[in-house]
């Protein structure tokens, strides 16, 4: 029972968000954030997916966007541990560099990020790398 929530639940995040009433947040919105939230996961965006294929390209491409940051945001707290303390970002034309000042060690943030930055690197055209600041 627990694996089969972990498999659907990025598709229960965009049913709650899309059935939910959030102040300040137009229906068109939480169409956008739900669908951006069932792309936080493994899956990635195709026109057969519903509502993202109805979507305009303007819409698409910010679905695609937001959807690659979450992941690289998800990656980098993992485990919920809230290790990291500060970061400083570099960017150059190839990289997104992430130094991190961190509780302890970041190996698991690591293998995390390295397993789910694919859409970034499509998207971007970048790949993320997180070092810990010494």
């Amino acid at each position: 029972m627990i694996l089969a929530r972990l498999l659907i639940h990025h598709k229960h995040s965009q049913y709650i968000i899309t059935k939910s009433e959030i102040f300040g947040l137009t229906n068109d919105d939480l169409r956008l954030v739900s669908t951006i939230a069932r792309y936080h996961r493994k899956a990635t965006p195709q026109k057969s997916h519903l509502p993202y294929s109805s979507m305009s390209r303007e819409e698409r491409l910010i679905v695609l966007k937001l959807a690659a940051i979450l992941r690289v945001a998800e990656s980098i707290d993992r485990g919920h541990t809230h290790r990291i303390l500060e970061m400083d970002i570099k960017k150059t034309a190839s990289d997104l560099t992430l130094s991190c000042r961190a509780k302890s060690d970041l190996s698991m943030e690591k293998i995390s990020l390295s397993n789910r930055d694919s859409l970034f690197e499509e998207v971007y055209g970048m790949q993320v790398t997180l070092v810990r600041k010494k």
